[in-house]
């Protein structure tokens, strides 16, 4: 063998892999591949059971009836609420909107076996402006419908404070139990 023959050698002048190197080469691939698509199963199905425990059942429940509680609540006239003896129902009231010269709306939440439910109506007499609205009477009122606002339901207490008022819900489906306690501020004022 001459110089220049190993010089050729050396330098890779005919450099090619075998089929064994070839072979391994793709089986360690294959086994990067699969892991990372193992790990990408394994954390989407994690993704989707805390996406699922965050968003359904008990959790966007109490998220919804938080959520039109404060709505109603800030809508509300100061002066004048009307929280049953049991806590388990809270009256407020409301204008339609800003231009309306008296107070003619309600939102009464109360408890209904396992749901806490919202019903909207209208106020049919000037009960609020003659003072009587400490107690809920059905024929001053005419209900325009109802939703349900969360099921699984075990407990809800209403209570008012000068301007405020607050709900406390305990809410269990057997296999998440829960309590959610919001306030408001009620902001606006008899005309």
């Amino acid at each position: 063998m001459n110089i220049h023959t190993r010089t050729k050698r050396l330098k890779g002048g005919n450099a090619a892999f075998t089929l064994t190197e070839m072979t391994a080469a793709m089986l360690i691939m294959a086994i990067v591949i699969l892991g990372m698509g193992l790990t990408f199963v394994d954390s989407s199905r994690g993704w989707a059971r805390m996406y699922g425990r965050a968003c359904e059942g008990v959790v966007a429940d109490a998220f919804a009836a938080r959520r039109a509680f404060d709505s109603v609540a800030r809508r509300s006239v100061m002066e004048s609420c009307s929280v049953a003896a049991g806590g388990d129902s809270i009256v407020l009231f409301y204008y339609n909107d800003s231009t309306s010269a008296s107070l003619d709306r309600y939102a009464r939440f109360y408890l209904f076996d396992d749901e806490l439910r919202v019903e909207h109506g209208a106020i049919l007499d000037d009960v609020i402006h003659q003072y009587e609205y400490s107690a809920w009477s059905a024929e001053h009122y005419s209900a325009t419908g109802w939703v349900t606002l969360a099921g699984s339901v075990t407990d809800v207490d209403f209570s008012a404070n000068g301007a405020c008022v607050r709900m406390i819900l305990k809410l269990d489906d057997g296999t998440v139990s829960m309590t959610v306690t919001t306030s408001a501020n009620r902001h606006n004022r008899l005309n």
